[in-house]
């Protein structure tokens, strides 16, 4: 069974009606091919069969928040089979400004830039004692605040998933990221990116990163 159908029993003419959504203010071809995928096949990658469904529910959102002209839309569909409170979130004034932010935050609160981190990996990529503050799990912590809503699970997992994506698109150093625990938060959702599980374009970010430091390397080293 490919994941498209796996959906289609599962939610029915609801699922049509994300993928319309997706078509009309997201990825639909990296959409299409994903949900192409065999179910089993996916699943020995990645354990929840649910996951891909939030992170591009959450790029539509990043998309119809960027648009000058906002579109009002119907959301209720939306509810038959997302979770409530994550759709509540990042439909707020308060998810707005969680998706707008290039930041993440360190334990004291204190607002870290991921372009000014992934600018220091830059410069320190050759030293394997460096370690970016983005593949630090303990800089995520400030997303505990919602970790009463019963959608906390997808809403840790989707935010660090698109900060990486913000640090690589910043050419933040991917190298770094091998040095982390297989159990870290950040890890996992790296591994998302390096293996294009969820999108294609993950693979081209990845692969283009690659490539930016292996040129460098290869110039420094003659």
């Amino acid at each position: 069974m490919i994941l498209r159908d796996f959906y289609n029993k599962n939610f029915g003419y609801n699922f049509y009606l994300f993928s319309e959504f997706i078509k009309a203010f997201g990825d639909i071809d990296s959409f299409n091919s994903l949900f192409s995928l065999k179910k089993e096949d996916f699943i020995l990658s990645f354990d929840d069969i649910n996951e891909p469904l939030y992170d591009y529910l959450y790029g539509a959102i990043e998309d119809i928040v960027l648009r000058e002209n906002k579109e009002s839309y119907n959301y209720s569909f939306l509810y038959e089979f997302f979770d409530k409170d994550f759709l509540d979130l990042f439909l707020s004034e308060e998810g707005e400004k969680l998706i707008l932010s290039k930041n993440i935050y360190n334990t004291q609160n204190i607002p870290i830039s991921i372009e000014t981190d992934a600018n220091l990996s830059k410069d320190n990529f050759l030293d394997i004692s460096y370690i970016p503050n983005i593949t630090k799990d303990e800089n995520f912590l400030y997303l505990d605040r919602y970790k009463g809503l019963s959608g906390f699970k997808y809403i840790k997992d989707i935010v660090i998933l698109n900060k990486i994506r913000d640090f690589f698109n910043f050419e933040g150093a991917s190298s770094f990221f091998y040095n982390l625990q297989e159990e870290s938060n950040v890890f996992k959702m790296f591994n998302v990116i390096e293996k294009g599980l969820f999108r294609e374009e993950d693979l081209s970010l990845f692969y283009s990163n690659q490539t930016i430091y292996e040129n460098v390397y290869n110039y420094i080293n003659g």
